[in-house]
């Protein structure tokens, strides 16, 4: 019975309170506040990196004309003629050289508007990209 005098003596002790939201849900707060800084890295990197970069990958009309210039294929002497035509018109007029690309589209004029055309001259092919190599 002396033991349990002495416990009713000691008064220090006190009882457990209950704790508070912010420790119980502590680890759920900082999951959920490194998920939203993880987006909000994601979103920035995205906004400032990789829309710049296909702001810049876009051609003028120009450069198109001179790629699609580049890349005519002779042996196709339709699709050549069109090609050339098409833009090398815009071409010409960008570098102020109209009166060339007109003189080089009348010699072309034999391979339009006709459902079987024959081979490109040589001498045509020749102008063609020699007038090519000018523009660059």
């Amino acid at each position: 019975m002396n033991a349990l005098k002495e416990l009713d003596k000691l008064k220090d002790i006190k009882p457990t309170l209950p704790n508070s939201f912010l420790a119980d849900n502590l680890n759920l707060i900082i999951s959920a506040s490194a998920a939203i800084g993880l987006i909000a890295l994601i979103l920035t990197i995205y906004f400032f990196v990789i829309k710049n970069r296909r702001k810049r990958k876009k051609l003028t009309k120009f450069q198109l004309a001179l790629q699609n210039l580049k890349q005519i294929d002779f042996s196709k002497t339709k699709d050549a003629v069109y090609t050339f035509s098409e833009s090398g018109y815009i071409a010409a007029q960008k570098l102020d050289k109209l009166d060339e690309f007109k003189k080089i589209l009348q010699n072309l004029e034999k391979y339009k508007y006709k459902k079987e055309v024959p081979k490109l001259d040589k001498e045509d092919i020749l102008k063609m990209k020699n007038f090519i190599k000018e523009l660059k």
